[in-house]
């Protein structure tokens, strides 16, 4: 875990760091500023304070003018004007009172409240001895002057104390903000650099690294040895490490491939565009009879003719795999049957080929074959010759009306007889299947009867069933092998019954289209999805469901050479009249 985390907890650091770093220089930037808010707050109060001192001075000095000039009245017009001058005295005192904030300022303000209160009282003791006339007035003057100055001048203490206290506070002038602002940028520009900085080593250790393992990938490919393993204590030096493993792992598999080559007994090579040998493994002594080391640069035209390259051409421009079977000659002269496995490549080597010796398989075959003939005309021929008298004994017979009971007999005895034939046919077709080799004695003989024969031969195991058959047929000769149209018409019946349920019917139709006979065999049972239709003729392959076990998989696939040999054409459709059944058909030249 360690190992795996340690580029994620690096790329953290990378981001993390000059974050912390611009959120402490924020921080602290911010500290500055709210104390440069404070000042400016401070500034702001000590200017309205002196503000206000400035304005209560002015107003006391007015109110001391008027006082004297209203000495020179009589009446009471001078004491009311005394009078409100000193009210607004008491209202800027009351002001001041209420925006002082700090313990010195409260002190100094009622400082300068008391002593305009005395300075108020004695401006009203002067307002009354002049109210009293000018004759009392030149009597108490200088009495009201000394109470005045020393009223005005206890209050001018008090002001100048608190103006005094206002005047040490600092200004914040452009200056400062300036360097605040080239402070920040200089930071900001700082934390810039060093994320760049280590964003830029971050990603230089990585690449540095990436592109050591990218250069092993490189020699990996070209199966070059590997530069030494990364000292990084990361993911990369695990990510190098599994590049160094998969050397090891891809040297063993080369050399158990290898090992698997030399002593595989099939001939393995490569060839060129030229057809020359590039690659070849041992085996090339026992296929052609020459050593792999002499082979090289030798051409296979050499041992195969010219139909054969064709074909070894042909299988190079379809840039897929292709099975062949190709007639060799060998170095010594002698010519054995091989199945080639041909793989189309790119230059230099352009056909990759598997190369095996089926002689000794073709002969086997070839054997087989001869035996399964040789049992097919040795249990054919003496039934077919039962069958053929039963049929000549019937037909030119003349029963009795209480004969009738053996000609039914001799008729069934005949068609077992062909029903015989026809599983013989089966049997042996099953075997011959596989090898593609079924062949076929065709002779011209009416479309209809041979229908009509099939029918009789499946009626049983229809009646049985409960399973209805309609033929409708057409009157035409053509050339065939009777045994196996009968053959591929009885499999279709039985597939039809066998997937039919009581009360179902079975229709089988003959058309004559253009220059083909077509015979067809339409069922009402669950029908055949679309995704079997095109392989149910292929050998082994079975609709799936519980009846599909009865069967062994290669019927239809037989029918399909039976008609294949006679060059026609065979499929499955939905039904044609409907519904969910389905329709196999064939058809074949006339």
């Amino acid at each position: 875990m360690r190992i795996r985390n340690s580029l994620v907890q690096q790329g953290i650091f990378v981001i993390v760091f000059p974050l912390i770093c611009q959120v402490v220089v924020v921080f602290l930037l911010c500290g500055q500023l709210s104390q440069i808010r404070d000042e400016q707050l401070k500034i702001t109060h000590a200017r309205d304070m002196i503000s206000m001192s400035y304005s209560l001075l002015l107003d006391t000095i007015t109110a001391i003018f008027e006082a004297h000039s209203d000495s020179e009245q009589e009446g009471m017009v001078g004491v009311e004007s005394t009078h409100k001058q000193l009210k607004i005295i008491e209202n800027e005192i009351e002001t001041m009172r209420t925006k002082a904030v700090s313990p010195e300022e409260i002190k100094n303000v009622t400082a300068i409240q008391v002593s305009a209160r005395a300075l108020i009282e004695a401006m009203k003791w002067v307002s009354l001895q002049q109210a009293q006339g000018i004759h009392h007035w030149r009597k108490v003057n200088d009495k009201c002057y000394e109470v005045v100055n020393e009223g005005s001048r206890n209050m001018i203490v008090a002001l100048e104390a608190l103006v005094d206290q206002q005047k040490p506070l600092k200004t914040v002038d452009g200056n400062d903000w300036q360097s605040y602002i080239r402070m920040l940028f200089a930071v900001a520009l700082f934390n810039f650099a060093l994320a760049l900085g280590l964003g830029y080593l971050y990603v230089s250790r990585i690449v540095g690294s990436l592109k050591l393992v990218d250069k092993n990938r490189q020699l990996l490919a070209e199966r070059k040895p590997l530069l030494q393993q990364i000292s990084a204590h990361d993911e990369l030096m695990a990510l190098d490490l599994a590049v160094h493993s998969a050397e090891a792992s891809l040297n063993a598999a080369l050399e158990a491939g290898a090992r698997l080559i030399e002593r595989a007994p099939n001939l393995i090579c490569s060839l060129d565009n030229d057809l020359l040998f590039l690659e070849v493994n041992p085996a090339a002594k026992k296929i052609i009879g020459i050593e792999a080391d002499r082979l090289l640069g030798m051409s296979v035209r050499e041992f195969i003719d010219g139909e054969s390259v064709a074909l070894l051409r042909d299988a190079q421009s379809k840039k897929q795999e292709s099975k062949l079977e190709i007639f060799l000659t060998r170095q010594d002269g002698t010519a054995i049957h091989t199945h080639w496995s041909v793989n189309p490549g790119e230059a230099p080597a352009a056909l990759f080929c598997v190369i095996e010796d089926i002689s000794e398989q073709k002969r086997r075959e070839g054997m087989r074959q001869r035996f399964l003939d040789a049992v097919r005309s040795s249990l054919r021929a003496p039934i077919a010759t039962i069958s053929e008298s039963l049929e000549n004994v019937v037909a030119s017979c003349k029963f009795k009306e209480s004969e009738q009971k053996s000609r039914v007999d001799l008729q069934r005895a005949g068609r077992s007889a062909r029903q015989c034939i026809l599983l013989i046919d089966v049997l042996l077709d099953a075997q011959s299947a596989q090898t593609g080799s079924i062949q076929i004695e065709t002779k011209k003989v009416s479309v209809a009867h041979v229908v009509e024969e099939s029918v009789e031969l499946v009626r049983t195991i229809a009646d049985r069933k409960g399973v209805g058959l309609e033929l409708e047929t057409v009157e035409k000769d053509v050339v065939c092998d009777p045994f196996k149209l009968t053959q591929t018409i009885v499999n279709f019946l039985s597939n039809a019954i066998k997937f039919s349920s009581e009360g179902n019917k079975i229709y089988i139709a003959v058309k004559e289209i253009d220059k083909f006979v077509e015979i067809s065999v339409t069922d009402e049972g669950p029908g055949i999805s679309d995704e079997y239709r095109n392989q149910i003729f292929e050998p082994f392959v079975q609709v799936p469901g519980e009846k599909a076990k009865e069967g062994t998989g290669l019927g239809l696939a037989i029918c399909k050479q039976i008609i294949d040999a006679h060059g026609g054409e065979i499929g499955v459709k939905p039904s044609e009249r409907g519904g969910s059944g389905s329709t196999f058909w064939f058809k074949i030249p006339h």
